[in-house]
C-alpha cells in the first residue's frame, strides 16, 4: 500500500489496477484507495495470474477504465514448497505470462508516454541459496535471469519497455504471517550463508589451492 500511495502522490493522473485472487481484500484495498485518492482511482480485478487467459482480462479491465498502461508490477505469489506445483504456477509462470502480455501487446500498445516499464519482484532468495526452500530459491533465481533476458538492449530497441527486478529481503506482507521459514530468512539472513552458496565458495577456495600447488 505504501508503494501505491507513492505512486498517487507523484501525479493525479495516475491510476491502480490491483489484480489478485483474493477477493475479499482486494476489495478492501480498492475502496481505502478510492476513499483516500478519489473515486475511480483504483480498481480491483480478481485475477489468477497462473491462468494467461484471466491475467489478460486484468489487462482489458485496466484499458477498458483508463484507456493505457504504463506500468507492470509482477508481484503476486506464494510461498509453501509443500504445494511446489502450485508455487511454479503462480510465481513463476505468472511472471512469464505477465512479461509476454506487457511487452508483445498492453505495454507497446498501450502506453501513453513514450516508455513503459515492467517491474519484477524477486527475493534476496534469488541471490542467496536456503536449503528448506529449495523451489522458491529456484523461482526466485528465474525472475532474476528472465529480468535480466528480456531487459536486454535488443527487446528495449523493439518494445521501449524497460524491464527491472528488485530482490528485498523479509518483508511485512500477508504471504509472510505464520511462516517459520520466512521467520528464519528474517533473523539469520545477515549471519547466515547456508546451503549452495557457503559450499560454492568453499570449493572455489579448493579449487584455488590446487592450482596454486601445481604452479609450483
Amino acid at each position: 500500500m505504501e508503494t501505491i500511495e507513492r505512486i498517487y502522490n507523484q501525479s493525479e493522473k495516475w491510476a491502480v489496477v490491483l489484480a489478485d485472487c483474493d477477493e475479499e481484500r482486494g476489495k478492501e484495498s480498492e475502496k481505502k484507495l478510492n476513499e483516500r485518492f478519489g473515486e475511480s482511482r483504483a480498481i480491483f480485478v480478481k485475477t489468477d495470474v497462473s491462468n494467461i487467459d484471466e491475467f489478460e482480462n486484468a489487462f482489458n479491465e485496466t484499458i477498458k477504465h483508463y484507456d493505457h498502461v504504463d506500468i507492470l508490477i509482477n508481484n503476486a505469489g506464494i510461498l509453501d514448497d509443500s504445494i511446489w506445483e502450485r508455487e511454479i504456477s503462480v510465481n513463476l509462470n505468472g511472471n512469464i505470462h505477465g512479461l509476454i502480455l506487457g511487452m508483445e501487446k498492453f505495454l507497446k500498445t498501450y502506453r501513453q508516454s513514450e516508455e513503459a516499464v515492467i517491474v519484477n519482484i524477486s527475493s534476496v532468495c534469488g541471490i542467496e541459496c536456503y536449503g528448506f526452500l529449495p523451489v522458491y530459491c529456484s523461482i526466485k533465481l528465474a525472475i532474476i535471469g528472465m529480468t535480466r533476458a528480456w531487459g536486454c538492449p535488443a527487446h528495449y530497441e523493439d518494445s521501449k519497455i524497460r524491464v527491472i527486478c528488485l530482490s528485498p529481503g523479509a518483508t511485512d506482507t500477508p504471504m509472510m504471517q505464520n511462516l517459520e521459514p520466512v521467520r528464519l530468512i528474517a533473523g539469520h539472513y545477515a549471519n547466515t550463508r547456508a546451503g549452495c552458496g557457503s559450499r560454492g565458495a568453499g570449493t572455489n577456495n579448493k579449487v584455488r589451492q590446487k592450482r596454486k600447488r601445481l604452479d609450483r
